[in-house]
C-alpha cells in the first residue's frame, strides 16, 4: 500500500503540472477529481484489506476449490463450466419444467441469507471509509459546478487516472 501511495503522490503532482502547463483552466477540476477517486480507491482497499484479514483470523474465509459469488450469479447451474455436459436438444415436457421451477423456488427461498451474515457481507461496501470517499466525490463535484469551475473532461481524466496508476503498480508489484 506504501509503494501505491508514493506512486499516486506521484502521478498527482505530475498530472497537476501537466495539465497547468497545457490549460490551467482544467487543472481544478482535474485535481478534485484525481484526488477524489485516489480517496475512494484507497478507502475500498482498506475497507476490504479489513474485512479479509477479520474473516482470515476467525477462520471463516471462502475455500478456494469453490467458484466465485460472480461466477454463481452468472451461471447458477454450471452450465458453461469446463465439466459442463454437452446438452441435448429434446424438448421436456411442460410438467416438467413446471416441477423443476417449483423445485427452484423453494431452494431459493431455503437458501436467502439471514440478516446476519447479510450485514457481514456488506461490510466492506458500507464502511465508514467509503462512504466519506463517495462523500469527498460528491461534494468536489457540486462544488466545481456551484462555482462554475467544473470542466467535465478533465474532471473524467482526473477520476479515471488513479485507477490506471493503481492497476499498473500493482502488476509491476506482483511481478516482481
Amino acid at each position: 500500500m506504501k509503494s501505491l501511495a508514493i506512486a499516486w503522490i506521484a502521478a498527482g503532482i505530475l498530472l497537476g503540472g501537466i495539465a497547468a502547463a497545457i490549460d490551467a483552466s482544467g487543472v481544478i477540476s482535474l485535481e478534485v477529481g484525481y484526488w477524489s477517486s485516489v480517496w475512494v480507491l484507497a478507502a475500498s482497499m482498506m475497507g476490504y484489506r479489513k474485512m479479509v484479514q477479520e474473516r482470515l483470523a476467525a477462520g471463516t474465509a471462502a475455500p478456494t476449490d469453490e467458484r466465485d459469488v460472480l461466477d454463481q450469479l452468472e451461471d447458477p447451474y454450471d452450465l458453461y463450466g469446463d465439466d459442463a455436459p454437452e446438452q441435448t436438444t429434446l424438448e421436456p415436457a411442460s410438467t416438467e419444467v413446471e416441477a423443476v421451477l417449483k423445485a427452484e423456488k423453494k431452494r431459493r427461498r431455503s437458501e436467502r441469507q439471514s440478516a446476519g451474515a447479510l450485514l457481514r457481507d456488506s461490510r466492506a461496501a458500507v464502511s465508514i471509509y467509503r462512504l466519506g470517499a463517495y462523500g469527498m466525490l460528491v461534494a468536489g463535484f457540486f462544488y466545481l459546478k456551484a462555482h462554475a469551475l467544473l470542466e467535465v473532461t478533465a474532471y473524467l481524466v482526473g477520476l479515471g487516472v488513479p485507477v490506471v496508476v493503481a492497476s499498473a503498480t500493482l502488476m509491476v508489484r506482483k511481478g516482481s
